[in-house]
């Protein structure tokens, strides 16, 4: 009708009504405009960054992935110029690819829920192998400022094919609780094939009225520690078996936690440490109520006659109260510690052995650290660590290990060595900053500069009142010496790599632990959002400048 009239009027005519009309136009939408920003917000905006964690920094802002890595490539096979960037993953049948985002959330504002969404792409994947536990998708966990959790599982409605995955988090039976993190973990899991994510976003639905339309008003930069204490309550028992006798001569103890499976192990040590030891072994229980220890005692009694230990060592067993008990790795570590009494100690795991006349080459090392002119109590020293092929393990043959450096090097260098720097495939980041190309030819003492978020070394610490200890919260596999590296680097520590000595693991079984943390996805996620939580405890605790977020931009 409009255009109708247009034509019949005069050209002057048609130019005054064309800008009438525009104005009219103009007005309406400046007028909806106005309605539009009196209104409350129902979707906020999105809270996920593209940006991937600083390894080098401590933080947890942007994505972070574990040992098991995830790469960014195009999200379509063709025109891969014109498509968004996706984090991509080859996805395993005997692990976990998982990319994980936290987010601490302000207390002040309250959130109905989330809305979430992904684009998503998976190919060549072997969906005949697939079983009951098999899991390609995402993992969401909001965890509220009473602690507890409500955790969402969405899984991709359908493999070797693109799509969009969407879902809504209703927080309707908790409403009234603000909202103390977000985690959003994609993820995969006992399939094989490769797994693409792009476009990823988590919005949240707030009730409240107002326009909250910016990130930073919900997403806390900096926040307070969102640790429950800083150490938990344990219930097991404890019982002495060996106290320390002699005269204490000696610079460093061997500290050593071990599970009773491994306790032959204690004769490799034995062999090549002649100083005092600080033992604790711990017993899982047989039943979900096992209270009966006496022939736990005279089983570790009647296994220590066949070891030649040092006078001076201190021997605790640990004794689980129920079969569903977690492996207390982190309060066995201190509980050992505790019965330390010379100046420094060399914290170890029951399956490593120590390279021979360890103090009589650590005990020069500490003194030329002195000309890095390094303050002592915040200096630590790294213990190089290698690990033996299985297949090529022979206990007869390794009771004693390499005798000296250029026994070690000569073997590492061979090629059909059974020698290798300890996880370098599994894990490359676990010792990396250790820097072993330096060390095979280093003979004075060398300063770690090169820190990584997953660094995990073997210290030998000196005991001050002081000394951060290990978090026990983290129990059974996963972050348990990581996150007390990362508290020393937090704390001012310097690490000290010592040029002349080592340690050596030794082969074995894996452990159920190690088995339920490797296929276990809702455990892994639990440890790797108490992993964060930990760092907020680090930010708060040691008032970190790097709590923002590092730009990393797509390659």
């Amino acid at each position: 009708l409009w255009f109708r009239i247009l034509m019949k009027v005069r050209w002057r005519c048609r130019i005054c009504l064309i800008v009438l009309s525009a104005l009219l136009f103009a007005s309406v939408f400046l007028h909806m405009q106005l309605i539009s920003n009196n209104q409350p917000s129902l979707y906020g905006p999105n809270l996920l960054v593209k940006s991937f964690t600083n390894e080098s920094i401590i933080s947890y802002q942007g994505w972070w992935m574990s040992h098991a890595r995830w790469g960014v490539a195009s999200s379509c096979e063709s025109n891969q110029d014109k498509c968004p960037h996706a984090y991509t993953a080859q996805c395993k049948m005997d692990g976990i690819k998982s990319l994980y985002q936290f987010n601490a959330l302000s207390s002040e504002t309250l959130i109905a829920g989330f809305t979430f969404s992904t684009f998503y792409s998976t190919h060549y994947m072997s969906i005949e192998q697939i079983t009951e536990d098999s899991f390609v998708g995402v993992l969401i966990l909001v965890k509220l400022q009473d602690f507890k959790v409500v955790q969402k599982r969405l899984p991709l409605p359908a493999l070797n094919t693109d799509g969009e995955l969407t879902d809504i988090i209703d927080l309707g039976e908790v409403r009234g609780v603000s909202v103390a993190s977000v985690t959003v973990c994609l993820c995969c899991v006992g399939v094989e094939g490769l797994a693409k994510f792009w476009n990823v976003k988590l919005r949240p639905v707030a009730p409240s009225v107002g326009r909250l339309d910016r990130r930073d008003q919900y997403v806390v930069q900096c926040p307070k520690s969102l640790l429950l204490a800083r150490q938990p309550d344990h219930i097991y028992s404890e019982e002495v078996i060996l106290t320390p006798s002699g005269v204490l001569s000696s610079l460093v103890t061997l500290v050593i936690q071990m599970s009773i499976d491994r306790i032959d192990m204690l004769s490799l040590n034995a062999a090549v440490w002649n100083g005092p030891m600080s033992i604790v072994i711990y017993f899982p229980a047989k039943s979900t109520k096992d209270t009966e220890h006496a022939w736990k005692r005279k089983y570790v009694e009647k296994k220590l006659n066949q070891f030649r230990l040092h006078p001076y060592t201190h021997l605790t067993v640990v004794y689980a109260h129920s079969v569903l008990d977690a492996y207390p790795i982190n309060a066995l570590r201190n509980l050992a510690m505790k019965h330390v009494h010379t100046d420094y100690m060399l914290v170890l795991d029951g399956d490593f052995i120590v390279s021979p006349n360890f103090e009589a080459s650590f005990q020069p090392a500490v003194a030329q650290t002195t000309s890095l002119l390094l303050p002592g109590d915040h200096v630590i020293y790294v213990v190089p660590v290698f690990e033996l092929i299985a297949d090529k393990w022979n206990s007869d043959q390794y009771v004693s290990p390499f005798f000296t450096k250029q026994e070690l090097i000569s073997h590492i260098t061979q090629d059909d060595t059974d020698v290798f720097p300890f996880r370098s495939v599994a894990s490359p980041l676990a010792h990396y900053s250790t820097n072993y190309s330096h060390w095979y030819t280093a003979s004075v003492p060398y300063l770690v500069t090169d820190y990584r978020d997953k660094y995990e070394p073997y210290l030998v610490l000196k005991k001050t009142d002081g000394l951060p200890l290990f978090n026990e919260w983290f129990e059974d596999y996963g972050m348990n010496k990581v996150t007390h590296v990362m508290e020393l680097w937090a704390a001012g520590y310097q690490f000290v790599v010592l040029p002349d000595n080592w340690a050596i693991h030794v082969p074995h079984v894996e452990t159920k632990y190690a088995k339920t943390f490797l296929l276990d996805l809702d455990k892994r996620v639990k440890n790797r959002i108490l992993r964060f939580e930990f760092i907020t405890y680090l930010i708060a605790e040691y008032k970190l400048d790097e709590c923002g977020l590092t730009e990393m931009k797509w390659e």
